[in-house]
């Protein structure tokens, strides 16, 4: 994926994944890693930022409040939001 877009965006809250990821982002410049809370996305990012958004790994499913995570996703991306489940 991050070869199609000119700017990926990795954002967890387990810094210890962040730390994994980063050894593997060598190899793709254009991947960028920012640790923080999903259902605080549209307090970091600001409205419309993201063509597209991708949750992965049931994300939906583990967080505390799923709604607030959907509502700050929203409000970030301006076409479309994919849930990997």
């Amino acid at each position: 994926m991050a070869e199609k877009y000119p700017i990926y965006l990795g954002h967890d809250i387990d810094k210890k994944l962040l730390k994994i990821a980063n050894k593997y982002r060598s190899k793709y410049p254009n991947v960028l890693l920012v640790n923080g809370d999903a259902r605080y996305a549209n307090r970091l990012f600001k409205p419309k930022s993201f063509d597209l958004t991708v949750c992965m790994f049931n994300t939906v499913g583990v967080v505390v409040d799923p709604e607030k995570v959907l509502k700050a996703l929203k409000a970030v991306t301006k076409l479309e939001i994919f849930f990997s489940i």
